[in-house]
């Protein structure tokens, strides 16, 4: 029975990226947008 994870090979393939840190920003910024207009549709 094979129990390594198969997403581990996948691990750190982007640790090098230029473009990395910024789509996380991105990513973030995108999140919290959804949450804000989340709290008004709420309130």
């Amino acid at each position: 029975m094979d129990t390594e994870n198969p997403w581990m090979k996948f691990a750190g393939i982007l640790e090098d990226d230029p473009h990395f840190d910024k789509v996380q920003q991105y990513i973030a910024e995108y999140r919290r947008e959804l949450y804000a207009a989340m709290e008004e549709d709420y309130q």
